[in-house]
């Protein structure tokens, strides 16, 4: 019996170790669709406020959402995204058009999700992240989002950047280069 067991758990280890989170990021896109479908590669000047929200565990260390940087040391993301870790798990990266060679990565001191997000319809889907840290900002390259102070006109521009799928239903088509769309 002894053995049995000790063969069991090397298997799992051996299983574990070749891990990823892909089933967990999966979740995240069927959760709320994340794509950026007809969108260009952004330029540095339309990603400027742009993060990236990395979470770690047994799995190792993975992109699993975009985020913005707002104020001194905040980042706004979606609470689908920060549902089921802690602040342990969650590592923000920014500066940088490549989600994978950004050039700062900040621990999260807090997440601040909102209390009544609702998984099923996704009502209140936004976390915001206090960072241990604050933001270095580089004029024309790291800088951070500005909360608009009143309700946009009907039918304004709006602009949209991200990392997410770029041709609808293909989860394989999700680029390394930050992607822009305007609506």
């Amino acid at each position: 019996m002894r053995g049995v067991a000790v063969t069991l758990l090397a298997l799992c280890l051996a299983g574990a170790n070749g891990a990823s989170l892909e089933p967990r990021l999966e979740l995240v896109g069927l959760r709320a669709g994340g794509r950026i479908v007809g969108g260009v590669e952004a330029t540095q000047e339309q990603g400027k406020h742009q993060c990236s929200l990395w979470a770690s565990g047994w799995f190792g260390t993975q992109h699993i959402c975009g985020c913005s940087l707002y104020g001194d040391s905040f980042a706004i993301t979606a609470a689908h995204c920060t549902d089921g870790f802690t602040k342990d798990d969650l590592t923000v990266k920014y500066g940088g058009l490549n989600v994978n060679s950004l050039d700062k990565a900040v621990p999260v001191a807090e997440v601040r999700q909102h209390e009544k997000y609702n998984t099923p319809q996704f009502d209140n889907d936004y976390s915001v992240l206090k960072l241990s840290q604050p933001t270095v900002k580089v004029p024309g390259r790291v800088d951070t989002v500005q909360l608009a102070d009143s309700e946009p006109a009907n039918g304004a521009p709006c602009q949209l950047t991200g990392w997410g799928n770029t041709r609808g239903g293909d989860s394989g088509s999700s680029p390394a280069l930050l992607q822009y769309q305007q609506f």
